[in-house]
C-alpha cells in the first residue's frame, strides 16, 4: 500500500481512536440496533455478534480480524469464543498500537495478537486461517478484489469468511464519494467471492437495524455537547454521511458468511 494512502488511513483512524475515547465506544462500527433503545457500545457489539452468529469457532481455532482497528470485535471474539488464537490484521500502525494497549487490560491477551498489516497482502500463510473475519472495513479497500482473492488464499479449505461492508446500490453517484472510500455492489462481491473459490452460505441485508444505530449514535453525541465531539469531528462526519447514504438507500449494509471450497 502507498505509503501516502497509510499517512491518510492514520489520520482518519485517530479520530475514530478520539471518538471510541470520548463515547465509550470499543470498536470501529456503526453498531446494530434492533430496536432505538440501544446504547453505542452495546450496538457495536451486536453487529459483531450477527456477523459470527452463524459460525462455529472451536477451540482450537485460528480466528484473522482483517482490518482490525482499534481491537474490540477481536478482544470480543476472543473473550466469547475462545478460540485457540486471534489474530488482529490492520494496515495503520496508530491503530495496531492502540490495541495492544487495550489487549493489555483484556484479560485475553494470551490468546489475542495485533500485527501490523495490508489487507490486500496478507502477512500470513495460506490456509491459515479457520475463520477470516472482516467488519466494516472493505469499503477502504483500493483493490478490493485482491483482498476478496487474499480471503480465499489465507483460509483454510473448508474454513469461513466473513465480512461486513457498506455496498453502493445502482444509482449511487460517484460524486458522495468520500476520498478513500471504495464501494461495490453486491452483484461485484458475489461475482468476486466465486472466483476466489468463496461460495456464498448467507448475505443478510441489515441497513434498517445498522440505520437506527446510527440514529442512535448521533443523538448521544447531541447530548454530550461540543467540547466533547469537536475532537473527533471526522470521525462523526463520516457516521453522518453514512446515516444519509444508508437513510436514501444508496448504500445498504450486508453481512456475508462464505465458505472455502474444499
Amino acid at each position: 500500500m502507498p505509503t501516502d494512502y497509510r499517512h491518510k488511513m492514520d489520520v482518519a483512524y485517530q479520530s475514530a481512536i478520539r471518538f471510541g475515547e470520548s463515547f465509550g465506544a470499543a470498536h470501529y462500527n456503526l453498531g446494530y440496533a434492533a430496536d432505538a433503545n440501544g446504547d453505542l457500545r452495546s450496538c457495536q457489539e451486536q453487529l459483531v455478534e450477527r456477523l459470527i452468529a452463524a459460525t462455529s469457532i472451536g477451540p482450537r481455532a485460528i480466528v484473522v480480524d482483517v482490518g482490525c482497528g482499534s481491537g474490540g470485535a477481536a478482544i470480543h471474539i476472543a473473550r466469547t469464543r475462545h478460540p485457540m488464537l486471534t489474530i488482529g490484521v490492520d494496515l495503520c500502525a496508530s491503530n495496531v498500537v492502540y490495541a495492544r494497549h487495550q489487549l493489555e487490560q483484556s484479560g485475553v491477551a494470551s490468546a489475542v495478537r495485533f500485527v501490523e498489516g495490508d489487507a490486500q497482502a496478507l502477512p500470513l500463510r495460506s490456509g491459515s486461517a479457520d475463520v477470516l473475519f472482516n467488519l466494516e472495513s472493505a469499503f477502504h479497500y483500493p483493490d478490493k478484489e485482491r483482498f476478496v482473492s487474499e480471503c480465499g488464499r489465507v483460509v483454510r479449505p473448508g474454513g469461513t469468511v466473513l465480512i461486513g461492508d457498506l455496498v453502493c446500490t445502482g444509482r449511487f453517484p460517484q460524486v458522495l464519494r468520500a476520498p478513500g472510500t471504495y464501494f461495490w455492489t453486491e452483484r461485484q462481491y458475489r461475482e468476486s467471492l466465486q472466483r476466489a473459490g468463496l461460495e456464498i452460505a448467507s448475505l443478510d441485508d441489515v441497513s434498517r437495524a445498522v440505520h437506527r444505530s446510527v440514529i442512535a449514535a448521533m443523538r448521544s453525541v447531541r447530548r454530550e455537547g461540543i467540547r466533547r465531539w469537536w475532537p473527533c469531528r471526522r470521525a462523526l462526519a463520516g457516521v453522518a454521511v453514512a446515516r444519509f447514504l444508508l437513510r436514501c438507500k444508496l448504500l445498504r449494509y450486508v453481512l456475508i458468511r462464505a465458505i472455502a471450497r474444499s
